[in-house]
């Protein structure tokens, strides 16, 4: 089975002999972006509901959570090194808060599809 722009979510029963993931599924990375966290994920008990996949990533939602007002700069003041190809020094871009990708992970486990296991803040980005 394949989704257009999606993540496979491989639960438990695939990997039956795998000593950790016949137990927990396979992990799988939820991107944010590099101005928000990203989360590692395992399946949760209902991965079916959404043909054993997941978004891609939560830019689109983070983008609309931006432009509706509804998430803004990061609080903290967390910034994240933004190093490109021309060998110039790296710039400081800065962190927008979670909202947006909490949200998705919120609805995807409310859901059954995911667990959070770990959230992840990116420090530095090559672009």
């Amino acid at each position: 089975m394949h989704r257009h722009n999606a993540c496979r979510v491989y639960p438990p029963s695939p990997a039956s002999g795998h000593s950790i993931f016949g137990k927990i599924g396979r992990p799988l990375l939820l991107p944010g972006t590099n101005r928000t966290c990203s989360y590692v994920c395992v399946p949760g008990d209902e991965p079916y509901r959404s043909l054993n996949s997941v978004c891609h990533g939560a830019g689109a939602n983070i983008k609309h959570f931006v432009e509706a007002g509804l998430s803004g700069l990061d609080q903290h003041g967390r910034a994240t090194l933004r190093f490109d190809y021309s060998g110039g020094g790296p710039t400081e871009v800065p962190h927008l808060d979670d909202r947006g990708i909490d949200d998705v992970v919120e609805v995807l486990g409310r859901h059954g599809i995911v667990r959070p296991v770990v959230r992840l803040r990116p420090l530095a980005v090559l672009n």
